[in-house]
């Protein structure tokens, strides 16, 4: 069997980025735990949940929910990207983490993306089946 850090395609970096989601219903700002060239996971109190994933805990992936959200990645300029929720699970009573997969980015998002998690280099997250 190979190993997860062998599977995983990117390296997933630790890092508290903001991330403000646009919403139907508003803004909402919420901190990252982790992001990777492919994707960002991202904490959610449980009151604010059910804003971003209608059902919550009981989200299932085939339902396609694209969420538009500007990103702080230290530069002047905010990143500006499209997600796609790819999984909600409860970590506690009071919070959930969202996984989310960049969709559709452009030449200059890569490389701004690129630019960000290059100076990230050393702060990986050792592999985990559980996160």
């Amino acid at each position: 069997m190979q190993a997860l850090k062998e599977r995983r395609r990117y390296p997933r970096y630790k890092v508290a980025v903001t991330a403000k989601l646009q919403l139907s219903s508003g803004e909402l700002e919420l901190r990252s735990t982790d992001i990777c060239y492919q994707g960002i996971r991202l904490q959610c109190p449980k009151d604010d949940v059910l804003k971003v994933v209608a059902r919550g805990a009981q989200f299932t992936p085939d339902e396609h929910i694209s969420i538009q959200m500007q990103l702080a990645l230290g530069s002047d300029k905010p990143f500006e990207v499209s997600g796609q929720v790819m999984f909600c699970h409860r970590q506690s009573q009071t919070m959930f983490l969202l996984g989310f997969n960049f969709e559709k980015l452009t030449a200059d998002q890569k490389e701004q993306l690129k630019n960000y998690l290059d100076k990230l280099d050393g702060v990986a997250v050792t592999p985990s089946l559980f996160s």
